[in-house]
Formats: C-alpha cells, structure tokens, sequence
C-alpha cells in the first residue's frame, strides 16, 4: 500500500506486503557435553527438522556407543585403576608397575664363607681295612683322605657296636657304614657267595638315593668278585626284582615301600642270616610317611633271626637331625648304641636343637623379587649362571611336578636361542616313569654343565656331582628342607652357593633362618636383571626394564601360541595355589596362600589370562574319572553318576613337593559312596 507524503513523495509501506522466505542452512548436532551419562541424548531442538529420519537415528546410535566407552563403572576395574579385560581376551599387564613395595631386609651385599677344615688329616689306610678296598676307595674319591664324620664313626662301625650318627648333609656318611659292612663281608669264615643269602640290608628313603648307594657299593666291592650286590626300588617290574633275589644277593639297598612288599610275597627275600641293618637318612624316612614300614622291617627282621645263631645283628642309624620321632625310632632299632654327632667341627653336642646346620664353604643369599618378576628373574639368572664355566651346572628347585614340567618345557624352547644353545635341561620328580628318572638322574651326575628343574625329590642324601649354584624358586616347607635342598651343592669341602627367591610377602623366611643360625646375604632385582641386557643379540637396550619386557613378551607368545604349553602353565598355576594351602602351621604365618596376589603369580607364567578365567578352566578333565563320564559336551550328570565321584584328599606337603602336584583324579585317598538307606514303608 503506498501514500502521499506532505512533501508530494511517496511513501512504501512493506509491512503487509507478502515476501518469499529465503531458504534456511540445516544446523549442525552439537557436541555431546561431557556430563551426559549413556543413556542421555541430544535435545530434540538442537537437531534439524528437516534432516533425514535414518541418517539421526544413526547418529543417536554412534554417539550412545561413544559415550559407554567413556563411563568406567567401578565393578570393571582391578588393582591401580586399570579396566578390567573380558575374561576371553588376552590381559597385557606391565612387569614394572603396580608392584608391592620391596622391603629392606639389612642383609649384607656379599657373602664370604668360612673355610672350615672338612678333612681330618687320617687317612683309610690309618684303619684295619683290606688292601683292597682302601685302593677302591681312594681310587673313587681321588684320594685317601678321612672327612670327619667318617674319622670318628669307622672305628665304632668296625667295632661291631650298634651306631646313631649326626652328620650334616654332604659330609661323606655313606662310606661310613659301606666300607665296614664290606670289611666284615669279605672277612666271614667260610667265604661269602651269593648262595650264601642275604647278609647286609641298607634302607634308604628314595629312589635315587637307592640307586646311587648300589653304584657306590657295587665299586666298592669290585675287587670282590664273589660278592654280590643289588638294589630293590619302587617304578621296577616287580618279576624282575624277585629273578635277582633268586639268584642270591649279600648286600641289598632298598625303599621301605617295596621291600615291605618282597618280605610278605618273596619266598626267596629271606633275612634269617642277616647280620647288618642300616637305616640312612632316617629323619626323611619318618617325614615321608615311612615310620610303619621301617617298624615292620624291624620286626620282620627280629622274627625271622630269632631261630637262627647266626651272630648278633649290628643296626646303624644315620640322620641329619634328632627330634622326638627319630629318637623312639632309634629305641626300637638300637640296642645300647654309641651316640657320633659330627654334625659341627668340634662335636659340639649341646647345640640348640632348632639349630640349622649347612656347609661353612656355602655362601647363601636371597633375593626379593614381586611376583610379576619371578619368571624373567630365574631365566636371567640361568642365562647368567649356566654361560659361565666355572659355574655352569645348576639345580633349581619347585614345590610341583607341574610348576617342574612347565618350566622345564618353556625354558627348553625360550632360552637356546639367547646364547645357551648347548645348554642341558633336565627335570626330575615323582610322577616320572623309573626308567627316565634313572636316566636323568645318571645323566646329571656325569655332566659337567646343565640345568635340572626338579621337586624335593632330589632334596636329600643324594650326591650330584660339581653342582655351583642351588635356587630355590619357591619356598620349602620347613625349615630343614632348605638345609637339605641347598645341601646338594658345596659337598665333601668344595665350594658352592645357593639363593632363594622371595616375594615381599615371603621374607618371614629370612627371618627363620637367622633363627635357625644361618648367614645370608642380600642379592638385589638389578643384579639378576643384568645379564639380560649383555645377552641380548642386536645391540644395547636402554634399560634393565626394556630388556625384561622383552623376555617377557618373548615367553608369553611362545605359550599362547603353543595350546599344549598353555595347558602346561594353568595347571602350574592351578598346583601352585594349591600348594600354598599345604604349607605346615608353623610356616602359614609368612607363607599364607591369602597373602598371594593371583593375577601377579599368573603373569608370572607367562599367562594373559585373569585368575577368574583360569578358575574356570577345565583343561585337567582328561585327568578326572568323574569328568570322563560325562561324555559330549553339554550332558548332564545323571544322579548316579555324582553319587559315585571319587572324593580326592587334600595332600600334605611332602606328597606335594615329592611325588603329586594335587590335580590327579587319583591322588590321595578315595571314598566309597555311602549307600542309602531304605525307608521302611
């Protein structure tokens, strides 16, 4: 509409007339605040009206993903924060961080060993022995020195007197009853043959013990070709051992075990004539659970020479310590006997009785490592230990056949390819077949250089030559295993050394040694992380961390790339935990299984699985009756078959650390099912 102003010009009113509207951008979504929670979404104003339906709802959706990967609930995380990983995906955890604190233990940095004079200065010619056997005996040991334990027991031995003997482990007691028992063999009117019967019997704890006083005593005797010597062992064909015993044998050295089992079946295992009865490593037999056996032995002993005459019955009785148990022991087997404590240069027999013996030439030390560090820390220290010459030949000690086997096999194909590619490594334990533990163990004695992974079954008595280095990977039971796990190195005055790696929450260890009057030094994580990166091929790391990481790694993809190896390191773990629970009262105080971080311990095996997965594992159903039965995968169990699944004991630490790791379906002690009762109707 338009007017007529006063000065004639013309006015334009717009305010009714009808424009077209121009056309309007689509505005862009805003960003999301950071304070919506996932289920929170834009606010219909700030989208377009005219955008696309589909094309919204997509973007309503990639922003609901986006906003629940930002929100942590506190159910999903672990230790220090960290999410926690779904249990079938891998879990790569730092070695160097979320780690205990290490405590500091005041222990000395090295460790000089005293020189005590092990040697007496007499010599077996000194001693009414035969020509001969003074020439054996010099000719096995290279010399013809005494130590002196033997000093002072040969001649009671000789003297036909019943003997208790004292003596520290590797102080040569073997010889100290063989060559009297020889002596007296050789000097029997008429002449000794092997139709003559069965004259001496040696009562040893293990096999391997076995093994090596038959080896001893059969060179011994060598110059006596008349007579005979033999060895009965559990894991031997049964027919074999009664075809020996029938030929005829004068001296035999056997296990409780199956010499209990030949006295009641062999007709031809007669005892009438015996005249000598040695039971060597006594205390080991009573901690094994052999204490009936060894008083039926007696007994068997006793009632079948009481018709004959055929002299008196002279019984040694050898043991590294004397508590309560080898004291009425040696009542019952002991007649009025002559006490040798050769367990201390002076024979100081007033000793506190919970005093630990070891070696003065043994240096000791140990070594706190968190759990995460375990693995990497024994593998740096056998490449360090294992590529010196002067220190090549090494022992290391596990509380499970499992933890033996899988070390044994990751080491076997992670270690060869960093510079130890002649590197020998050997495992030995309980559940091994007899033939390969015979072939281990003479093997290992022979080699100059080597590593052997074993349990405590190696621990006592036995002598495995020009050993340097004893670790204790985990913690032994008592404190007298320790004194004889670290006794197979520094033997008859040569040198040695042993170390025990401790978490932080096993270093109430140190303090029972101390107790126990031992001297030991500290060794640091540095130190033992060290050769790590002088071995490692292609130039330098920049740090000791870097160099673990990559050891680390190294092993953990050659188990997950290995299904069999994997199988291997879940039951480690699952015998490991397990193995904890078994510990003595006296050691659950500083060995708890509570105090055990579960996921440090399974990245310790090289396992990228959390501790809940691996409890769900059921790769050990092969070895389960129970789980054989149920046939495909998904079948219920009828009602019969869980009325009739063997209930399994749990087992003590000696059967744990000597001959099961606890997993077997058929270890321990199975029940038979009750049976229902009817209701009368």
């Amino acid at each position: 509409m338009s007017t007529m102003d006063d000065g004639g010009g013309l006015t334009l009113n717009i305010s009714s007339v009808k424009t077209t509207p121009a056309r309007k951008k689509t505005p862009k979504v805003p960003k999301a605040p950071s304070s919506w929670g996932s289920s929170e979404t834009p606010s219909k104003s700030a989208v377009s009206t005219s955008a696309s339906p589909d094309s919204l709802q997509r973007k309503k959706d990639r922003l609901k993903a986006s906003l629940k990967k930002k929100k942590k609930s506190p159910e999903d995380k672990q230790d220090g924060g960290r999410p926690k990983p779904a249990d079938n995906k891998p879990f790569y955890a730092s070695l160097f961080s979320h780690n205990p604190e290490v405590p500091e233990l005041g222990l000395p940095e090295t460790s000089e060993p005293s020189q005590p004079d092990v040697f007496s200065g007499e010599n077996f010619s000194d001693l009414q022995l035969h020509p001969h056997l003074v020439a054996n005996v010099t000719k096995a040991l290279g010399g013809a020195e005494m130590t002196r334990v033997q000093q002072r027991a040969l001649p009671v031995v000789l003297a036909g007197g019943d003997c208790l003997v004292r003596s520290q482990t590797g102080s040569g007691k073997t010889l100290a009853y063989l060559l009297p028992v020889i002596q007296g063999l050789q000097a029997i009117e008429p002449p000794v043959t092997r139709e003559s019967g069965l004259y001496a019997l040696i009562v040893v704890p293990t096999r391997e013990l076995a093994l090596q006083t038959y080896n001893c005593a059969a060179q011994l005797m060598k110059a006596f070709v008349r007579l005979v010597p033999g060895y009965l062992t559990g894991g031997e064909k049964t027919l074999a051992e009664k075809r020996r015993l029938r030929r005829g044998l004068n001296l035999l050295v056997a296990t409780p075990g199956r010499l209990l089992a030949h006295i009641a079946s062999s007709r031809n295992l007669r005892l009438g004539a015996l005249r000598w009865l040695v039971l060597d490593e006594a205390d080991l037999l009573l901690d094994m659970g052999y204490e009936k056996h060894v008083r039926s032995i007696v007994e068997a002993v006793l009632e079948q020479r009481a018709p004959r005459t055929s002299g008196p019955l002279q019984t040694v009785l050898l043991s590294a310590t004397l508590d309560d148990r080898v004291q009425k022991l040696a009542g019952l087997s002991l007649t009025d006997p002559t006490f040798i404590d050769a367990s201390s240069d002076g024979g100081d027999t007033s000793r506190p009785e919970g005093e630990l013996v070891t070696p003065g030439q043994l240096r000791q030390f140990v070594a706190v490592v968190p759990a995460k560090l375990r693995m990497v820390a024994l593998a740096s220290f056998v490449l360090w230990k294992c590529s010196t010459r002067d220190e090549s030949k090494m022992i290391v000690f596990m509380n499970t056949n499992d933890m033996v086997d899988y070390h044994c096999a990751l080491f076997g194909a992670c270690l060869p390819g960093r510079g130890l590619t002649d590197l020998k490594i050997c495992k030995l334990h309980g559940n091994m077949p007899q033939t390969d533990r015979t072939g281990v163990f003479t093997e290992f004695r022979k080699a100059r250089s080597g590593l052997l992974i074993c349990t405590d079954v190696a621990a006592r008595g036995v002598d495995l030559p020009h050993v340097h280095w004893i670790v204790q990977y985990t913690p032994p039971c008592r404190s007298a295993d320790y004194v004889h796990r670290v006794g197979r190195t520094a033997r008859a005055g040569g040198t040695g050394a042993a170390l025990a790696l401790l978490t932080p929450a096993e270093t109430g260890l140190v303090e029972l040694l101390r107790e126990g009057g031992l001297s030991v030094s500290d060794m640091s994580l540095e130190t033992l992380l060290s050769p790590l990166a002088a071995s490692r091929a292609g130039g330098r790391p920049t740090s000791l961390e870097e160099a673990a990481t990559q050891l680390q790694l190294h092993m953990e993809e050659t188990v997950a790339h290995d299904r069999q190896l994997a199988d291997m390191a879940r039951r480690a773990f699952t015998s490991l935990t397990r193995a904890y629970a078994t510990y003595p009262a006296e050691m659950k105080a500083m060995l708890s299984v509570k105090t055990l971080h579960l996921g440090h311990y399974a990245k310790s095996l090289c396992l990228r699985e959390t501790p809940t997965a691996l409890g769900r594992w059921r790769g050990d159903q092969s070895r389960d009756p129970a789980a054989a039965r149920l046939g495909k995968r998904g079948e219920k169990r009828s009602a019969s078959d869980g009325a009739v699944r063997p209930r399994v004991r749990i087992p003590q630490p000696t059967d744990i650390s000597e001959f099961q790791s606890g997993l077997d379906g058929g270890a321990g002690v199975v029940r038979k099912p009750r049976k229902k009762k009817q209701r009368n109707t």
